[in-house]
């Protein structure tokens, strides 16, 4: 054999050792990909269960939600309490916009829309988005106005809250 011919072997050797490295290194991608789907998925799940811990270990917080539902007025505790649950809520909706922006395929956009619609027919709940768009990220700012619920300018702050909350 002459060395034309082991160059050859030796370049047909290499050509396939790329080409099982990179083989390999797609479907290590794939699974590191799976593997942020799964853990974003997991922390979202995470963060809401937390807010409803909040609520189930909270008997006066859960009296408030009923007060609520029943459409009852709130103390000022009751309220402050209320509002920590909503700004956690936010912040939960907020971290699940986030994930789902940098994990593709783990929400879709309209269904995450139409959970944060539901949550803002909810009492109290659009005046204490003011307090909580201070902190949130311009994007998921922009996110929820898209969604036709809030729009700063339209928003007369305070308007459902009891005097003594404003």
């Amino acid at each position: 054999m002459d060395w034309d011919a082991i160059g050859a072997v030796g370049e047909l050797v290499s050509g396939l050792a790329v080409l099982v490295t990179l083989i390999y290194l797609a479907r290590q991608v794939s699974d590191a990909k799976r593997a942020l789907r799964r853990q974003a998925s997991q922390e979202v799940n995470e963060t809401f269960n937390a807010t409803h811990n909040m609520v189930a270990s909270t008997p006066a917080l859960a009296e408030a939600i009923a007060k609520i539902e029943d459409q009852e007025q709130l103390s000022r505790g009751e309220l402050v309490q209320f509002r920590a649950l909503v700004i956690a809520q936010f912040n939960a909706f907020e971290n699940m916009y986030v994930q789902a922006q940098q994990v593709s395929d783990m929400l879709p956009a309209d269904v995450m829309g139409e959970m944060i619609k539901e949550y803002f027919t909810t009492p109290y709940v659009r005046e204490f988005w003011d307090v909580f768009a201070a902190f949130a990220t311009i994007e998921f700012r922009t996110f929820v106005e898209q969604l036709g619920v809030i729009s700063s300018a339209d928003i007369q702050k305070g308007e459902d809250l009891p005097p003594e909350s404003r």
